[in-house]
């Protein structure tokens, strides 16, 4: 009695296609293409959470900015200096506090009606004009 070969006659064809070389099957484009689109996909994401995240920040800073100005403004201490046109040892010890315990300000500086500093937490700017760019609108009266 005869067996069945299962490989089948030596001369046979293999069951699978051999590719040329430097071919490429279907299935390896497939795999190629769907790893190009789940890159692009997680790339492409990350990029608007991270813009999204930036804008926030910006915000958020902006609001503490102003709600701070706005605070140091009202603070009698402060009125105070504003009147005599130099800061008072209360002063700088407040504001100086004020910089130690937020994390989101580096540098606090209070300026008269002239631009001219009254305050900064390094005394050799203190008497100098204020340069920051945005200082005539503030002069103006515009809170932003």
């Amino acid at each position: 009695m005869k067996r069945n070969n299962p490989v089948g006659p030596p001369s046979a064809k293999p069951a699978f296609r051999r590719n040329k070389p430097g071919a490429w099957l279907l299935s390896q484009k497939m795999m190629l293409t769907a790893a190009v689109i789940v890159i692009m996909t997680v790339g492409l994401t990350m990029f608007m959470v991270l813009r999204l995240n930036l804008r926030l920040q910006r915000r958020r800073t902006e609001t503490t900015l102003h709600e701070l100005g706005e605070m140091v403004a009202v603070n009698p201490l402060v009125v105070e200096s504003f009147r005599t046109g130099q800061a008072t040892p209360d002063v700088e010890k407040y504001l100086g506090k004020l910089v130690l315990n937020l994390h989101d300000i580096d540098v606090v500086t209070l300026a008269d009606m002239n631009a001219k500093r009254i305050y900064h937490e390094n005394p050799r700017y203190i008497g100098e004009d204020f340069v920051g760019g945005d200082e005539r609108a503030a002069l103006k009266g515009e809170s932003y």
